[in-house]
């Protein structure tokens, strides 16, 4: 379902350069800045990549168990088919970045700073966006687990076609977040549910959870 004239995040609108440089995984290991490569179907598990920038990269087939992400730059990056069991991403800038067909674990991502952000066609296990700022993200034709949202700031998001099995919402700051187009199992943080979307079918799936918040029987 689309969303509502005015909420849709605004993703998109840009694209890597034609000709990308092959990257290899030596320079990974010893270069920070990252412009303009194609990193293909590279073992990178266990690396320490922290403070490195990917800008107009692509990252594809990549096998990153346990390799560190943290406090890295991701701009007008493309990454397709990784698989990452544990990605340790915190404290990390995503601005104009797509992940596409990814297996990921644990995705870190709590701290971080994600504007312009498109996550499609993957399955993950724990999306953790905890005291995150995520800004103009679209979720979608996604399978994931768990996702917590605690203490995060979200503006314009949309999750479309997304099962989700948990979600907390506990002390989030939301702003025109469409919900609408996800099936939601199980929701802890009720009271933080200010500033979403959802649809009258899934109020009524929530009525049992909204009472008991509030402290309401229900009885015949």
């Amino acid at each position: 379902m689309s969303a509502g004239r005015g909420t849709a995040p605004k993703t998109g609108g840009w694209n890597l350069p034609t000709v990308l440089s092959p990257g290899t995984s030596e320079q990974l290991q010893t270069e920070l800045l990252h412009e303009t490569a194609r990193f293909r179907g590279l073992d990178i598990s266990g690396m320490d990549l922290s403070d490195s920038t990917f800008e107009e990269c692509e990252l594809d087939q990549l096998t990153a168990h346990d390799t560190q992400f943290r406090s890295t730059r991701w701009l007008r990056t493309a990454v397709s088919g990784m698989n990452a069991p544990v990605l340790r991403a915190s404290r990390t800038v995503l601005r104009e970045v797509s992940f596409e067909a990814c297996r990921l674990g644990a995705a870190e991502l709590y701290d971080a700073t994600l504007d312009n952000v498109v996550f499609s066609n993957s399955k993950i296990t724990w999306l953790n966006f905890g005291s995150s700022t995520v800004k103009d993200v679209l979720i979608r034709d996604c399978t994931i687990d768990e996702l917590d949202l605690g203490q995060a700031k979200l503006e314009r998001v949309l999750l479309e076609n997304v099962r989700v099995g948990s979600v907390n919402f506990s002390g989030a700051r939301m702003r025109q977040v469409d919900l609408r187009g996800a099936q939601l199992r199980s929701i802890s943080g009720l009271e933080s549910l200010r500033g979403t979307v959802i649809t009258p079918e899934q109020l009524q799936a929530l009525a049992e959870l909204f009472a008991e918040h509030h402290g309401i029987a229900v009885r015949d």
